[in-house]
């Protein structure tokens, strides 16, 4: 990814899906940048959004969130102007519902992958009933899921999703090594996922449990 300025828009892959945010600083030595919203941000997590693009925009007056078409940054770093406004701060602008992911690589929330050494999107082949893995939702983003049933080679029944296409599972395995974000340090860490959590949709690391 190209390097990215104060004042960039960009698409957020966090544990909540999809977002729009703001550059406002860095890169950083260790390549981060900070956000409006969340500080040392990891670049693999971010895609530059472009100007000219689709966005919604909260109006005060009416009361409502509207279309718009996002034009240039705005003088103020973090604001942008639309075709409808100038200057809107971006924690008032929003993707658009149905927003396609991003085009580069992306990753389940709270955790990347390293080095290429562990499964990605679309080698679930050969996932086992009561397996976990992510799901890609089309409204959540990456989102913890069970196998329920083995469709065939090519999909699966899960616990949120009947039919899922493998290119839309991402298998969570004991021992594969993972980034996981510490909200203590406010960064992201190397860990080893060991096994399922005791509470569903959570996971044991190596270095902190559920």
């Amino acid at each position: 990814m190209a390097r990215l300025s104060p004042g960039s828009a960009v698409i957020l892959q966090g544990r909540d899906g999809l977002s729009l945010a703001a550059v406002v600083g860095g890169p950083f030595e260790d390549g981060t940048y900070d956000l409006d919203s969340q500080h040392r941000v990891r670049p693999q997590a971010l895609t530059p959004f472009p100007m000219g693009e689709m966005v919604e925009y909260h109006s005060a007056s009416m009361n409502s969130w509207i279309p718009a078409q996002m034009l240039r940054q705005g003088r103020a770093v973090g604001t942008f102007d639309l075709d409808c406004k100038d200057g809107v701060e971006v924690k008032r602008i929003r993707l658009p519902a149905g927003h396609p992911p991003p085009s580069g690589p992306s990753a389940p929330p709270a955790t990347s992958f390293l080095n290429g050494r562990n499964n990605g999107p679309g080698s679930g082949t050969g996932l086992q009933v009561g397996e976990w893995c992510f799901y890609k939702s089309s409204s959540q983003g990456w989102i913890p899921a069970k196998v329920v049933r083995a469709i065939n080679d090519e999909a699966y029944d899960l616990d949120v999703k009947n039919g899922a296409g493998v290119q839309n599972i991402y298998p969570l395995r004991a021992d594969i090594v993972v980034e996981y974000q510490s909200a203590s340090a406010n960064s992201w860490i190397p860990a080893k996922l060991l096994k399922p959590g005791s509470e569903q949709g959570t996971f044991d690391l190596d270095c902190k449990s559920g």
